[in-house]
């Protein structure tokens, strides 16, 4: 056993608990027009920690149909525990 017992945290690297549930933020930084052969294109930063300190962990990249999948899938998962943020200025498609 990892020494975490149901419905208390694990104990963090640097001894004592971790405070606070994991949490996550996806922020788009960037779409790219398909080219008519190509669909649409979506970059997106995470970060993930807990309470209020978040760390980079790293950018991804990938279609528009696979992102809205993607956002279906975690955000039903994580619930709460999901920022959706978009720095692109331009409007999204509420659908």
């Amino acid at each position: 056993m990892d020494g975490a017992t149901k419905g208390r945290p694990a104990a963090s690297r640097r001894g004592g608990t971790a405070k606070g549930d994991p949490r996550y933020r996806l922020t788009v930084i960037a779409t790219y027009a398909g080219d008519g052969t190509n669909e649409e294109q979506v970059t997106a930063n995470l970060a993930a920690g807990r309470g209020a300190h978040l760390v980079h962990c790293g950018t991804i990249t990938m279609s528009r149909s696979e992102w809205d999948h993607l956002i279906s899938a975690i955000t039903f998962a994580l619930g709460d525990d999901l920022e959706l943020e978009d720095a692109t200025d331009r409007p999204r498609d509420p659908g």
